[in-house]
């Protein structure tokens, strides 16, 4: 019932929302998965307005809360993109996995978009954790939108940290690798070592993926 208030009240005053409570807001709705699509509708049409005023951190937990509840609100996304692509030298590791996987979550294969991302991901290499660094990888395999120095990069930042991988960054690292049909044998040979030190922390799908890549690229 909170919720149901806050929606409705909610509605009344977006246009007294600043960037930081309209992404508050659909982070919320997201996380709780209450999939209030009016709602989400009128966020998405606050945000579109007052797009210019979004950080790297608000747009890209915008199109991580519109991508959970499987919202695809294209003009809000549109916007997103755009905006972010323009400042994307101002985004850090975890916008940079956020985003790519929103898009990449919701099927939109937007290359500028993915462009930047990547070009920004080789310039932060070093920063890059586990997750951002699957995230981003899985995104541009789901997408097909294969990028060689990208993923060569991805290569080389994971073999130097993958004692702090778990079994989903393992399983779809390898699965994103195998799509492309990247026989990278260092890489594997390290995901598989850390594999089977954690093996029995994996899910169903987590094995599936793993032997289906390492199986692909056998």
């Amino acid at each position: 019932r909170l919720m149901q208030s806050i929606a409705a009240l909610a509605r009344l005053l977006l246009p007294d929302f600043c960037p930081q409570n309209l992404t508050n807001l659909a982070w919320a709705l997201a996380t709780l998965s209450v999939s209030d699509v009016p709602l989400l509708t009128a966020i998405g049409c606050a945000a579109v307005a007052r797009i210019k005023d979004f950080g790297p951190q608000n747009l890209s937990n915008t199109a991580w809360s519109y991508s959970t509840l499987v919202v695809a609100g294209l003009p809000l996304l549109s916007a997103i993109s755009s905006s972010a692509v323009g400042r994307i030298s101002e985004f850090a590791s975890q916008s940079l996995g956020n985003t790519s996987w929103a898009f990449a979550h919701l099927g939109l294969r937007d290359q500028p978009l993915l462009y930047a991302i990547a070009a920004q991901s080789i310039r932060l290499l070093n920063s890059l954790g586990a997750q951002e660094m699957t995230n981003i990888a899985w995104s541009f395999a789901s997408l097909a939108l294969e990028h060689s120095p990208l993923m060569a990069a991805l290569s080389s930042a994971a073999r130097r940290s993958m004692s702090h991988f778990e079994p989903q960054n393992l399983s779809n690292t390898a699965w994103s690798y195998a799509v492309f049909g990247i026989v990278d044998p260092p890489l594997l040979h390290l995901i598989s070592a850390q594999a089977l030190r954690i093996i029995s922390q994996f899910s169903s799908q987590d094995l599936a993926n793993t032997a289906w890549a390492f199986a692909t690229l056998s």
